[in-house]
Formats: C-alpha cells, sequence, structure tokens
C-alpha cells in the first residue's frame, strides 16, 4: 500500500486515558518510543496511627484526592508525538473503616468520565513530561477521548474501583486487592499503597501498570502505526476522606 506523503505540522495525534492516541508536535529526539517509567516504590513510612474505634464512613475529598492516568507513545514516527497525562476534575467516593477489623475496610471511588482533562500545562510538569500542548491539541484528543471508539462517556459515564479486601504490609504499607470498571469491562486488581490516618483524615496513594486491552480499548494507532499507543499505562490514585 503506497502511504501518502503526510507534512509534520499536518499531525493532529490523538490520546486519551486508557488507550487513547497522541496529539500535539514534537521536535524529533530518537527513533526509539519512549519506554514506560517503573511505578514509583511506595514512600518508607513509619507505623501507621491508628484507625478510629468502630466503624466510621469517610468522605472523600475530591480537591485533594485525584485519579491520574499516564499514556506512553510508541510507533516508528513516535518522534513527532507526545506521552500524556490524563487527569479526573469530578470525584466521588468513600472509605468505610471498621477498627475492629481493619481488612475488611471498603475503598469506593467513581471517577465522572465527563470531569477526564488531559495534559494540563501543571500536570505535565509534575509528571515530567516535556513541551506543552496547544489547545486546539488538546481539544482534539479530549473529543477523541470521549468519543465511541473509545470510552464512550455518554453510555459509559463512569469509571469505578471498589475495594474487596485489604492485605497489610509493613508501616504504612498495604494492598486494596479490588474491581475496577472501565467501559463496562471489570477486571480484579491489587493496588499497592500507603494509607494513614490522622485524627478524622484518612490518606492514601498508590500507582498501578494497567493494561487498555483488558479493559476492551484497543490502544490508539494512526498512519498505519507509525504513532500508536503503548497497551501498558500507569494509573496513580491518591484518596484523601474525612469523617464527621
Amino acid at each position: 500500500m503506497r502511504l501518502p506523503v503526510i507534512s509534520p505540522s499536518s499531525l493532529v495525534l490523538a490520546v486519551a486515558v486508557l488507550g487513547f492516541g497522541g496529539a500535539g508536535l514534537a521536535q524529533p529526539a530518537g527513533d526509539a518510543p519512549a519506554p514506560v517509567p517503573p511505578v514509583p516504590a511506595a514512600a518508607q513510612g513509619g507505623e501507621p496511627e491508628a484507625a478510629p474505634n468502630g466503624q466510621r464512613t469517610f468522605t472523600l475529598d475530591a480537591k485533594k484526592s485525584s485519579f491520574v492516568v499516564q499514556v506512553f507513545k510508541a510507533g516508528a514516527a513516535s518522534a513527532l508525538a507526545h506521552d500524556h497525562v490524563v487527569n479526573a476534575t469530578s470525584l466521588t467516593g468513600t472509605v468505610v473503616v471498621d477498627s475492629s477489623s481493619p481488612s475488611t475496610a471498603v475503598v469506593d471511588v467513581t471517577v465522572h468520565t465527563k470531569g477526564l482533562v488531559n495534559d494540563e500545562p501543571a500536570l505535565r510538569k509534575r509528571y515530567g513530561l516535556d513541551g506543552e500542548i496547544n489547545e486546539k491539541d488538546r481539544a482534539a484528543i479530549l473529543d477523541n477521548m470521549r468519543n465511541e471508539a473509545q470510552l464512550d462517556i455518554k453510555k459509559f459515564p463512569t469509571i469505578r474501583f471498589v475495594s474487596t479486601s485489604v492485605v497489610p504490609g509493613a508501616g504504612t504499607a498495604m494492598t486494596l486487592k479490588g474491581r475496577l470498571t472501565i467501559k463496562g469491562v471489570t477486571r480484579d486488581i491489587a493496588l499497592p499503597c500507603e494509607v494513614s490516618f490522622a485524627g478524622s483524615t484518612v490518606d492514601g496513594k498508590g500507582s498501578i501498570r494497567l493494561k487498555t486491552s483488558d479493559f476492551g480499548i484497543e490502544p490508539y494507532s494512526a498512519f498505519l502505526g507509525a504513532v500508536r499507543n503503548q497497551d501498558e499505562i500507569v494509573l496513580h490514585v491518591r484518596f484523601v476522606a474525612a469523617a464527621p
């Protein structure tokens, strides 16, 4: 098949959370795609403060909590594209803790897909991504992220994680086992995290690698695969919740 001639200025490449393509152009920096970086190791913590006595329900603080996805470029023409970061601006949820049975704590977090935003300059800087993406390209990415081929936000307005068990580790470390649902597909995951209590607040954070194809979303690909996304993404979660 004869490929069309495409100028760099015409490459508006779409990307989004969990397997959506790239947008914006970068100056060529080499032929090899950037590798997926390792998930940061959990910080070493001291002994955690004990959970409050009795069962309590903590309500998620959306302003302090976060759900961030990093998407990584691949393909022969990946030097013309960017890695991307997508952030959820609309979160709701609860953390239910019973001090008499800590392993039965339940974290229930819902992300509203309409509130997903991509490649905010401050967020790109925070995650060490070079270059900014202009507003036109960011809008193209957002449209692609929302469409039927990707998240299909009209049909699937939420992403949800509900924990099913807690496996304690050393200090403040623990693993939240649970079910993550994206685009109507539910998968069991195990999220390593650090969780601490301070008065009436619970604060947890962790990162995990996931594959978009596990949720029925094929990684974005364009120009016969010359520009595409890696199947593996990294999800960073922080949940901060308070009780009355």
